[in-house]
């Protein structure tokens, strides 16, 4: 995926992230992206990632040089995509999911629940790519390939809902 492609989904899953918490809050939530990291910054942080024993996958620092971390992300779940610096400030507290996933040791993305996604570092293949585990706070798992492929199923998610909710608004009006 290109750095246009991937910025080109990243607003289109903004938008229709917004558009579906429309239909059931008064004051639907919108993500906030950060502005892009530099290439020092990034280079810095995969340094740092490796004195823990971890690698950046390309997907994700493709992403850091478009937005370092967005927040509001994914609001149903009240997970952001965490900047460099939050992911290495908490770093420490991930520890805590150990015994759930082994994507604790590199999560990408949180908030203010027991919900995050994360690399699983032992799934690392040839191109740098890890596998991406998603947990909700209720336990549900959710695999996917790599970052770019949770990235696509975040933008299916919410245009599902959007169908979902206008396919009910039109049966509505059938009554």
């Amino acid at each position: 995926m290109t750095d246009e492609e991937l910025k080109q989904l990243i607003q289109e899953t903004m938008s229709a992230q917004y558009q579906a918490d429309s239909f059931s809050d008064d004051m639907p939530s919108r993500a906030t992206p950060h502005a892009p990291a530099k290439p020092q910054e990034i280079a810095r942080f995969a340094d740092d990632l490796r004195t823990r024993g971890l690698s950046l996958p390309p997907s994700f620092a493709q992403f850091l040089r478009i937005h370092n971390g967005i927040e509001n992300y994914i609001p149903s779940m009240e997970l952001s995509l965490r900047s460099m610096q939050q992911i290495e400030r908490a770093s420490g507290r991930d520890s805590a999911w150990k015994e759930i996933s082994p994507a604790h040791r590199f999560v990408f993305a949180s908030g203010n629940t027991s919900a995050f996604a994360g690399f699983v570092p032992e799934t690392e293949d040839q191109r740098g790519e890890m596998q991406v585990v998603m947990i909700t706070d209720s336990g549900d798992i959710t695999n996917y390939k790599d970052f770019e492929d949770f990235m696509k199923d975040q933008l299916e998610y919410y245009r599902s809902v959007i169908r979902a909710e206008r396919a009910d608004r039109d049966n509505l009006k059938d009554d």
